[in-house]
């Protein structure tokens, strides 16, 4: 029996987000283009600042149709149906800038000295630019999405143990050139097989 070869093997490759970022911008925004993950953002760009410990997931969701042959009922070919990224995470900041993203289309105003008001509506269609930026010590991960959407949102929990969160789910949507999302990175390891 012969042992698997792992010579290939490098530890320096493992990534770790240790912080980062989400963005919006409204659409019609410059999106980041620069293949430099470090370029300062166009200043319609807003943090949703803090994100849960869970971090940012990205989620790839292939469906495909299965062709069966008559004659062996064996699948003899698959074809894809559809195809979506999505981003989920919680941002844990309770501020105007979150609430109206987590509540599409509701608006914050004040109504008195120190006093807002939330009405909160149906939620309406907020197609966005968004941007996330994921850093590991030097290594810097931007993924710019050039049409997004929050088209879910979880529980919101009043707890006495815990922040407060807005969980969301990012739907990325493709962009005039049928990219969903464009990834930029300094990372050595990209280049590296």
């Amino acid at each position: 029996m012969s042992v698997p070869d792992t010579s290939d093997l490098n530890a320096t490759q493992v990534r770790i987000s240790i912080t980062g970022g989400i963005w919006k911008a409204p659409t019609g925004t410059a999106v980041p283009s620069d293949a430099d993950p470090f370029a300062a953002l166009n200043a319609a760009f807003t943090n949703l600042g803090y994100i849960s410990d869970d971090g940012v997931t990205e989620s790839f969701d292939d469906s495909s149709d299965d062709v069966i042959a008559w004659q062996n009922a064996v699948t003899v070919r698959s074809s894809t149906t559809q195809s979506t990224v999505s981003l989920e995470f919680m941002a844990i900041e309770t501020k105007g800038f979150v609430l109206a993203t987590f509540h599409r289309g509701s608006t914050i105003t004040n109504v008195a000295d120190g006093i807002w008001k939330l009405p909160v509506v149906p939620v309406v269609s907020d197609r966005a630019i968004w941007v996330l930026d994921a850093i590991d010590g030097t290594v810097y991960e931007r993924s710019v999405i050039g049409a997004g959407e929050v088209v879910e949102r979880g529980e919101v929990e009043n707890l006495s143990g815990g922040a407060k969160g807005y969980p969301m789910t990012l739907r990325c949507y493709p962009d005039a050139n049928g990219v969903l999302m464009n990834k930029y990175s300094n990372d050595p390891a990209w280049g590296y097989s």
